[in-house]
Order: C-alpha cells, then structure tokens, then sequence
C-alpha cells in the first residue's frame, strides 16, 4: 500500500490517496478493503 499526504488540490488543502500495488480499479481483497475504510473512517471523525 502506498500513501501520499501531502499533495494540495486546487482549493489548497491537502489530500490524501491509497495505492494498492495488488488491486485495480476498486478493492476486491479483504484487508485492502478495511484498509481503506479504516482510513476514510479516520478523515470522517477528524473533519465530521
């Protein structure tokens, strides 16, 4: 899995992206798919 963090979009706030080298387009593997809501669970209580 491959993380980037400090990327900025065009409204200058800093977004994040996962890479599975093992994955396509959308996650099919079990611990590629609780990484990934793990992750979007972490961005939601920070900003919600």
């Amino acid at each position: 899995m491959k993380m980037n963090r400090n990327n900025r979009g065009s409204n200058g706030y800093g977004k994040k992206y996962i890479i599975f080298d093992d994955e396509g387009h959308g996650f099919k593997k079990i611990q590629n798919k609780k990484d990934s809501f793990t992750t979007i669970v972490s961005f939601l209580k920070k900003h919600l």
